[in-house]
């Protein structure tokens, strides 16, 4: 891959804000926080896969675990620790 240059452009279907993101550690996946929902995409072919929501309040910060099987999301007021990070699991 060439360096400095844009790989993949990704936007939320609703328009919103991303406020948050993090790379899964095998660097496949991509979590965000938009607004009051979580996504999830393949950055290989840059396709969202399920997402989820509608949190109780706009997201401030996302993490995937070290071992990339949850990710952890938190508002202004609540944590949230979703089981399987996986994207193929969240069908």
């Amino acid at each position: 891959m060439t360096t400095n240059q844009i790989r993949l452009q990704l936007e939320t279907p609703e328009k919103t804000n991303i406020s948050s993101l993090a790379f899964s550690a095998d660097s496949q996946r991509l979590v965000t926080i938009g607004g009051k929902r979580i996504h999830f995409w393949d950055v290989t072919t840059g396709t969202e896969t399920p997402r989820m929501g509608p949190l109780d309040a706009r997201a401030c910060s996302v993490t995937f675990s070290p071992d990339g099987t949850m990710v952890a999301a938190a508002t202004g007021t609540s944590v949230y620790v979703i089981a399987s990070a996986k994207a193929n699991e969240l069908n």
